[in-house]
């Protein structure tokens, strides 16, 4: 089975299962919580930390192809990753909020606000000159997600 089927088969069960949902509910605003207490230095730290341990795991190294975010909220700041991975002749795709709350990914062409637009729920997403990626190609790629 595919991995892009198992993480479908995943996202199912998770929306099924009561008490996870649940539990995501109950963990969301103290997580919020904890990360808007933040201080600015404190977040940068953490921030190049996160960017630090991923440059120097074997995941980043072997991985051809990174799906990473545009935070926003004070989520961790991965965007040196895009420009990196790039420099390092890895794929980056961002991810495409579409209608039914469905997620497509868009192959980044270079790194740059002039490569995004404004999307849904207030998020940042590639612009149309960027390539969609076919699902069977996020086979293997390390992806991060905000959280």
């Amino acid at each position: 089975m595919p991995w892009s089927s198992d993480l479908r088969l995943s996202a199912y069960c998770v929306r099924r299962n009561a008490a996870a949902v649940a539990e995501k509910k109950r963990l969301r605003p103290l997580c919020l919580a904890r990360r808007e207490s933040l201080t600015q230095d404190e977040r940068a730290a953490a921030d190049d930390a996160l960017c630090g341990a991923l440059l120097s795991s074997p995941l980043w190294q072997t991985a051809r192809l990174i799906c990473l975010y545009v935070p926003m909220r004070g989520e961790p700041d991965v965007l040196p990753l895009w420009r990196r991975g790039q420099a390092l002749d890895k794929r980056i795709a961002l991810p495409v909020c579409g209608t039914a709350r469905s997620l497509s990914f868009r192959l980044m062409p270079g790194y740059g606000a002039m490569f995004l637009r404004p999307g849904p729920y207030g998020t940042q997403e590639p612009t149309e000159d960027c390539l969609p990626l076919p699902l069977a190609d996020l086979d293997g790629a390390l992806m991060l997600v905000p959280g």
